[in-house]
């Protein structure tokens, strides 16, 4: 599982998880139409992992934040204000 810390959120927000390998993964942030309108790939640590996202430039609302691995798809809900 992950978390999203603020949210509600206004500019930034902050995507905690862990992880037990260091391996590929990537950050989706999906609109209520199903328009992907943040797309990024990383690599995580063996551990606690942190990503700031940038909400800065996106409109108010609902989104979808998709964090997919090769083992696994979580999604989680997050209100941009």
């Amino acid at each position: 599982s992950f978390n999203i810390y603020p949210n509600p959120a206004n500019d930034k927000a902050t995507i905690v998880f862990s992880s037990d390998k260091e391996e590929a993964y990537r950050i989706r942030l999906i609109d209520i139409t199903g328009r992907i309108v943040i797309d990024n790939s990383y690599t995580s640590i063996t551990g606690d992992n942190q990503y700031e996202l940038n909400l800065s430039t996106l409109p108010k609302g609902l989104y979808i934040i998709v964090l997919q691995n090769a083992d696994a798809v979580l999604q989680n809900k997050i209100i941009v204000q």
